[in-house]
């Protein structure tokens, strides 16, 4: 077995996907701490989402579905700016000049 099939492998295992209820939960709580979490709270988390949903995800899972709905929340607060930015009713059209450097 190479080393990069291994990798590969590590790469999948380490890969959550959840949805419904288990991932509003993951959206909320990341939300609510968006200043920062402790192992502590991701702990509390898992064990809320065992309890109602009945599934088990690992602590540094739940570390990662946290950093990853995080990255979500950013990518969406900058779209929203710059769409607020580019197509603001209250600037006119931006005029945009192709020059030789683009073509």
């Amino acid at each position: 077995m190479s080393a990069g099939s291994r990798r590969e492998r590590k790469k999948k295992k380490e890969m959550i996907e959840v949805s419904g209820p288990t991932a509003q939960a993951v959206r909320e709580f990341t939300y609510a701490h968006r200043d920062g979490h402790r192992r502590e709270d991701l702990e509390a988390l898992r064990l809320y989402i065992r309890d109602l949903y009945g599934e088990s995800i690992s602590v540094e899972g739940l570390n990662a579905l946290v950093e990853q709905a995080r990255i979500e929340f950013k990518a969406r607060a900058v779209n929203e700016d710059m769409e607020s930015i580019l197509f603001s009713p209250d600037r006119p059209v931006p005029k945009f000049k192709l020059g030789s450097a683009f073509c």
